[in-house]
């Protein structure tokens, strides 16, 4: 068992498994994933050891697209003194037709008490306003700074 808290922006929450999801009208989210079982030996595995649980969590949230993968470039940081990698980049998607498309998506992954979580933003608008990455960045940025072990 662990205890984490963490203050979330006020969309619409969903639970979807592993993934937790703070969603805007299907146009944005936030995705916290964690599950029992699942391993990662240094803080940039995570976002491979997650993939799948993210994918099922977040799939039906992505405009009838599918997550096929991340690209995204990251770099270690620390906040409150927790290590966290950050990254930023592009969620890989497309549909049963084969039509592709890429998301824009920022991200924290990290350890509490041994276990491997990750923090997802996504922008799933095919205009991808520059506005709606602004607030996902902002958010998520911010979620990272407030999380605890206690209320």
């Amino acid at each position: 068992m662990f205890s984490l808290f963490i203050d979330g922006p006020n969309y619409q929450y969903i639970q979807n498994g592993a993934t937790t999801l703070y969603n805007v009208g299907g146009h944005r989210f936030i995705a916290l994933t964690s599950a029992k079982n699942v391993s990662a030996e240094s803080l940039s595995e995570i976002i491979d050891a997650y993939f799948k649980d993210f994918r099922t969590g977040v799939g039906p949230n992505c405009k009838g697209y599918t997550p096929e993968k991340f690209n995204v470039e990251g770099k270690e940081v620390e906040v409150n003194g927790t290590k966290f990698w950050r990254f930023e980049g592009e969620l890989m998607a497309k549909t049963s037709f084969d039509k592709e498309t890429s998301f824009y998506t920022v991200g924290y992954t990290f350890f509490w008490d041994g276990t491997p979580f990750q923090i997802t933003g996504v922008v799933v608008t095919k205009e991808q306003a520059q506005e709606d990455i602004d607030e996902i960045r902002t958010y998520v940025d911010a979620m990272v700074k407030t999380i605890r072990d206690k209320r």
